[in-house]
């Protein structure tokens, strides 16, 4: 009388469990990269909001948000370059343009002046991408010579 298997040998086993770590590895990785295509996206997407609305509001008067109390005040020099400064409530005239409420206050939250650099935070490893002024090609290379 022949014996019949009920079962999966041990060397099956092992080999099923091989295949899955393989394809949970693949799929972790893709997920991972697809996370960060997304929040590079994101970044980009809000600097070019902030960019846009600092850029449409200059075009004839200074302008401002008020980050934590604090005035950020826009202006464009004869030669078109956004300058950021900030100040307080008796800097800004009654003509310039309160921007505030035209960006989102999750962003407004991941916005910092310092001096006359506006910076946008963007992940909680304090991450930061200077806005304004606009970074130049070598201000770009001495950033990636430091890292």
């Amino acid at each position: 009388m022949k014996k019949t298997q009920k079962g999966f040998t041990l060397v099956e086993l092992l080999v099923v469990i091989a295949i899955l770590a393989i394809l949970s590895t693949v799929a972790v990785v893709g997920y991972t990269s697809f996370i960060n295509k997304a929040e590079k996206q994101a970044t980009e997407t809000e600097i070019a909001q902030i960019k846009s609305v600092v850029e449409a509001a200059t075009i004839t008067d200074k302008a401002y948000i008020v980050i934590d109390g604090d005035y950020v005040i826009f202006s464009k020099d004869d030669n078109g370059v956004i300058t950021v400064t900030t100040g307080d409530e008796d800097d800004v005239g009654d003509k310039d343009i309160d921007l505030t409420n035209e960006l989102p206050k999750e962003l407004l939250e991941k916005l910092d002046c310092t001096g006359s650099a506006l910076k946008y935070q963007y992940d909680d490893d304090a991450s930061v991408i200077t806005i304004y002024p606009e970074a130049t090609e070598e201000d770009e290379e001495d950033e990636e010579e430091n890292a």
